[in-house]
């Protein structure tokens, strides 16, 4: 079975008594499905571009496996949680809260910018794909490769801001190695093995291969855990590894993460399906993270990672 969510150390961060599992189930219970007459402005526009997975998504959309609802009460998901997976009626559903993104108005019409619904329903439809094809997403070169290389930059990027760490270039590649391997363990699923460590190593450009191997044997599987765990094993091993992260705590470390990405980038730190809905909001332009500076960051990785989700899809 694919990681839940609430598999998450973020995730469970979040929930502290419960509120975001209680907010699931208010709008689970006291909520207004849009309907495609709801859209329609948008969906005219949305069937103008020519995104490589539009009719899947929009076939999906009219069959009801994707469902945006609007609650009838103040209640909303925080936006680093665009969409979660549901069953009715032995169905698997992925709800989407509209109301975060857009404005219902008196004559019923739903206002919301088409590029963001779009990337809103092919992020659900995607996290739909993953619960059921998981296996096949583990076999993918691209996805697992360049998905690496993505995960490994962004990461990277906020200990850059916060130690300087692209100062000492060594330093900076064994944590492109760990990062990478944490998203093929962590994220991914993989076991810590050969494929993941060959895999992790594509991403480094100046470190040998023993000293890679010194890493990966001094670096335990237990701190792969969860996202936490992750941290933990960084200032663990940081004078053992000689990385300089004595200081870096998982909170100050999540704190700038959001200030660089935007809250809308949290989860997918441990959650693929997020991982993969913040990608294509960067792909397609939906400007619903930090646009500019992943851009910056994901580089060609993200066109490369996504014709493996589309093989998938097709």
């Amino acid at each position: 079975m694919p990681k839940a969510i609430s598999d998450t150390f973020l995730y469970r961060n979040m929930n502290k008594g419960g509120e975001l599992q209680n907010t699931v189930i208010k709008i689970l219970k006291d909520s207004t499905p849009l309907v495609p007459t709801d859209l329609d402005e948008a969906l005219i526009i949305i069937n103008r571009y020519k995104f490589p997975l539009k009719a899947e998504v929009l076939e999906s959309f009219a069959n009801d496996e994707i469902r945006l609802v609007y609650p009838t009460l103040n209640t909303k998901l925080p936006s680093y949680m665009p969409f979660f997976l549901t069953k009715d009626h032995g169905k698997i559903i992925a709800i989407i809260d509209a109301s975060v993104y857009g404005t219902k108005n008196a004559d019923g019409k739903f206002r919301i910018d088409p590029k963001k619904l779009y990337c809103l329903m092919e992020g659900a439809y995607l996290s739909r794909l993953y619960y059921m094809h998981e296996n096949s997403i583990k076999q993918k070169s691209k996805i697992l490769m360049k998905g690496a290389s993505m995960y490994s930059s962004i990461f990277t990027r906020v200990l850059n801001k916060q130690f300087s760490i692209n100062v000492d270039k060594d330093k900076y590649q064994k944590v492109l190695f760990l990062a990478s391997k944490f998203y093929l363990i962590n994220v991914i699923g993989l076991k810590d093995g050969d494929m993941v460590f060959n895999y992790a190593i594509k991403n480094t450009t100046s470190l040998s291969v023993p000293v890679l191997n010194d890493i990966h044997e001094t670096f335990d599987e237990k701190y792969f855990k969860d996202f936490a765990s992750f941290i933990e094993g960084l200032v663990i091993n940081s004078d053992r590894l000689n990385l300089g992260l004595e200081e870096l705590t998982a909170r100050g470390f999540i704190e700038t993460y959001i200030m660089m990405y935007d809250s809308a980038a949290l989860l997918a730190l441990e959650y693929f399906p997020y991982f993969v809905y913040n990608a294509i909001c960067v792909i397609n332009g939906a400007y619903i993270n930090n646009q500019k500076l992943l851009e910056q960051v994901i580089g060609n990785d993200a066109a490369a990672f996504y014709s493996d989700l589309i093989m998938i899809a097709h």
